[in-house]
C-alpha cells in the first residue's frame, strides 16, 4: 500500500481554541512502523530508511512492540518523534484517537525505549498555547534559537493521511522555488563560501531582482570553498 502520512498547510494567523505547538524540524521525515515484531523505517516518499547506527541501535528497543508507527524528522543525528498512531489507523489514513491520546501513548512509549536528552531518540517538546499572540511571540523565540519555526496542531485532531488543516506550520518567511546559479565569496574568510546565489524565477518583479539572484545563507562552512562539504540528512 502507498505510504501516506499527514503533511502540513500554512497557518493562517488564527485560533478558533487552545492548541499544541511544536518545533519545526528541519530534516528528512521518517517514519516507524513497529508489526509483526519488527521495526521498518520509511523516509516521506516510502523508500526504506538507512538510519545511522545509533539511531538504529536505540529504535530495536521496540522491536517485538506490536500496533503502532511512530511518526518524525531524522535531523543532525537525532530521531525526534512528534506522534503514534495504531498500525491499523495508517493503513487505512486515518485513525480516530485524538492527539492529546496519542501524545500520551508516544510518552508511555518513550518511556519504554528509555528516551532522555542525550539519546539519539528523542521527543520533540510540545507547549500548549490559547492565543495567536502566544504563538507569535513563541515563533520569534524560536527562531532566534536557530530552529526554523512551529507546526500549530489542533490537540482534538484525529490522525489523518494528507492536508487536513490540523497540522499548520509558522514560519517568520515564506518558502519559494528557486535555481542556485553559484555561491559568493566570505566577507570575512578568504576562499571560504559566504552565501549561495539563488534565483527565484521569472514571476518575481523586476523591481526586486538583483542581476545576479538573491544571496540566501550566511556563515557557510568553512571549508564549503574546498568543494568537501557532504549533505547532511537535514540539507
Amino acid at each position: 500500500m502507498p505510504h501516506a502520512i499527514p503533511l502540513l498547510s500554512v497557518w493562517d494567523g488564527t485560533l478558533s481554541g487552545p492548541v499544541f505547538v511544536e518545533p519545526k524540524i528541519d530534516g528528512m521525515r521518517c517514519t516507524l512502523i513497529c508489526e509483526g515484531g519488527t521495526v521498518t523505517a520509511l523516509w516521506r516518499d516510502g523508500s526504506a530508511a538507512d538510519l545511522p547506527a545509533d539511531v538504529a541501535a536505540a529504535v530495536r528497543a521496540l522491536d517485538g512492540y506490536a500496533d503502532v508507527v511512530l511518526d518524525g524528522e531524522l535531523s543532525g543525528g537525532v530521531l525526534w518523534l512528534w506522534d503514534a498512531v495504531q498500525t491499523d489507523g495508517y493503513r487505512a489514513g486515518h485513525d480516530p484517537m485524538p492527539l492529546y491520546g496519542r501524545r500520551r501513548w508516544l510518552v508511555l512509549l518513550a518511556k519504554r525505549m528509555h528516551l532522555i536528552a542525550m539519546t539519539p531518540v528523542r521527543l520533540v517538546w510540545q507547549r500548549e498555547v490559547s492565543t495567536a499572540a502566544e504563538v507569535s511571540a513563541l515563533l520569534t523565540e524560536v527562531v532566534v534559537q536557530g530552529i526554523e519555526g512551529l507546526v500549530v496542531k489542533d490537540q482534538k485532531s484525529s490522525w489523518s493521511a494528507g492536508r487536513t488543516g490540523a497540522w499548520c506550520k509558522a514560519k517568520l518567511w515564506d518558502d519559494f522555488d528557486g535555481y542556485v546559479l553559484g555561491t559568493s565569496e566570505s566577507l570575512t574568510t578568504p576562499g571560504a563560501v559566504g552565501a549561495l546565489r539563488v534565483w527565484a524565477g521569472e514571476s518575481m518583479p523586476l523591481a526586486s531582482r538583483p542581476d545576479d539572484g538573491y544571496r540566501v545563507g550566511h556563515g557557510l562552512r568553512k571549508d564549503c570553498g574546498s568543494g568537501s562539504c557532504a549533505p547532511t540528512p537535514g540539507g
